[in-house]
C-alpha cells in the first residue's frame, strides 16, 4: 500500500509514480494490472477520488501523450472478452453524477479542432457495432423527477 500523509486544514499529501526519462529512446511503462485467478473473478482496480463535504469533488482525469513532431498518443477503453457458449463480452458503462437539487452532469464526446490548413474534416465519427450478434449502441438521458429530461 502507497499513501500520503493527511491534512489539517490544509491540502493531504500527493503520491507521485513516473517512469524514467527516454534519451533517444522510449521513456518507460507504468503497468497496474491485477494478478490472474483460476475461479470467481481477477481482482478489479479502482480509481476513485475523496468526497467533500463543502465544495467540488475531484476529478479523475487521463491524459494521453502529444507529440512535438508526429502522431498523439491514442486512448482506447476496452471491455474482456467473454468465451464459452453463453458468455458474454465486458460491457462499456458511461455515467453523469447525479444531484439532488440541481442538473445532474453532461457527456461529451467531441474531436479536437483542426489548427491545420484543413478544417470541418479534422477526423470522423463512427459509431458502430461488432459483426454478428454483437452488443447493442444506445443512448440515453436521465429521468427528471420534475421538468424536463435531457434529450436522446
Amino acid at each position: 500500500m502507497v499513501t500520503s500523509g493527511s491534512g489539517d486544514n490544509q491540502a493531504s499529501g500527493d503520491t507521485i509514480v513516473t517512469t524514467g526519462y527516454g534519451d533517444g529512446a522510449q521513456s518507460g511503462s507504468l503497468l497496474l494490472k491485477t494478478g490472474p485467478a483460476t475461479a470467481l473473478a481477477s481482482g478489479k482496480i479502482l480509481l476513485e477520488t475523496g468526497t467533500v463535504e463543502n465544495g467540488t469533488g475531484g476529478d479523475v482525469e487521463v491524459m494521453v501523450g502529444s507529440s512535438l513532431n508526429g502522431n498523439g498518443g491514442s486512448f482506447r477503453l476496452q471491455a474482456g472478452r467473454g468465451s464459452g457458449v453463453a458468455a458474454f463480452g465486458g460491457s462499456v458503462f458511461i455515467t453523469t453524477g447525479g444531484s439532488e437539487q440541481g442538473v445532474t452532469g453532461a457527456v461529451e464526446i467531441k474531436s479536437a479542432d483542426s489548427s491545420g490548413s484543413v478544417s470541418g474534416s479534422a477526423s470522423r465519427h463512427l459509431l458502430a457495432t461488432g459483426q454478428a450478434q454483437s452488443g447493442g449502441v444506445s443512448f440515453g438521458s436521465g429521468a427528471a423527477a420534475g421538468g424536463d429530461s435531457g434529450r436522446d
